[in-house]
């Protein structure tokens, strides 16, 4: 399973308009475990409750990838929020790892 990380920052003309924007992408080694993954993060990222931040995350079947799109109003939210994502990937990469032995 590989991550690819791409940040773009997007200019807010004030303080409620969104002003980050993280575009998340995790690769993985065939389309049933993307699709296995995203079942799995489905709950969690549906539950997400954040007045300073949204998620949002879609399957991209032809790249066998799972992109998280993270909007925040400020960069402390953003890195809030790519790390709550970022330790459930984690988590299943554990899990994969424990159930395989």
């Amino acid at each position: 399973m590989t991550i690819i990380i791409k940040m773009n920052v997007i200019n807010g003309e004030d303080i409620l308009n969104m002003r980050y924007k993280m575009d998340l992408r995790m690769v993985c080694s065939d389309l049933e475990t993307t699709e296995v993954i995203y079942s799995i993060l489905l709950p969690e990222i549906k539950t997400f409750s954040s007045q300073r931040a949204k998620i949002d995350f879609s399957v991209e079947r032809s790249q066998r990838s799972i992109k998280f799109i993270i909007e925040a109003a400020d960069i402390t939210a953003l890195r809030s929020t790519t790390n709550s994502i970022l330790k459930l990937i984690v988590l299943i990469q554990d899990l994969n790892k424990t159930i395989q032995l």
